[in-house]
């Protein structure tokens, strides 16, 4: 039985390679000489990786200004607060952390997620769509249904609201079953 030891190649044809720390070295003495603007360049200078991947590695792992000390009960309660408050706006989120990744920040909030009680863990998505809803209102001696494959949402309710107050004044006729 043989081992494929070669590294997985991605769509443009640029090898899958973790990181080492000569890779780690390289890009932050590459990053000392021409600043942390032009990925395009610094990749160049990278062979074998993309400016997303150099990116990506200095502004989430070796990037000195980085806040890698333990987070607070301070930090933790701070990004409750802003989740509640934006929702999954992580890159609005960031701005509240000196020092946080974004990348940080995230990888935070699903540990908090994964270690609290069921009852109290703050849902990520709080509208459920329903798979099939059924609106009716009734007229004098007809009724006029309106279904919906695709979830109820403000939109969908706007145009039954709409076309509700249409039937009202007579602008669109009503078909009798």
């Amino acid at each position: 039985m043989s081992v494929n030891l070669k590294p997985k190649s991605s769509k443009k044809g640029i090898a899958k390679a973790k990181f080492n720390t000569q890779d780690d070295l390289r890009l932050q003495q590459i990053i000392g000489e021409h600043g942390d603007q032009n990925w395009k360049l610094i990749a160049s200078l990278m062979p074998g990786r993309t400016p997303r991947q150099c990116r990506e590695r200095w502004e989430n792992y070796i990037n000195p200004s980085l806040n890698k000390n333990p987070w607070t009960d301070e930090e933790d309660r701070l990004l409750e607060e802003k989740f509640q408050e934006l929702g999954p706006k992580w890159q609005i989120i960031v701005t509240f952390f000196n020092g946080r990744s974004k990348n940080g920040i995230k990888n935070r909030w699903s540990n908090m997620q994964k270690h609290q009680e069921p009852e109290t863990t703050v849902q990520t998505h709080s509208y459920e769509s329903p798979k099939r809803e059924v609106i009716e209102k009734e007229w004098s001696d007809s009724s006029l249904f309106a279904i919906f494959e695709k979830p109820v949402n403000e939109m969908n309710l706007t145009w039954v609201s709409s076309l509700e107050q249409n039937i009202e004044v007579g602008n669109i006729p009503i078909m009798e079953f």
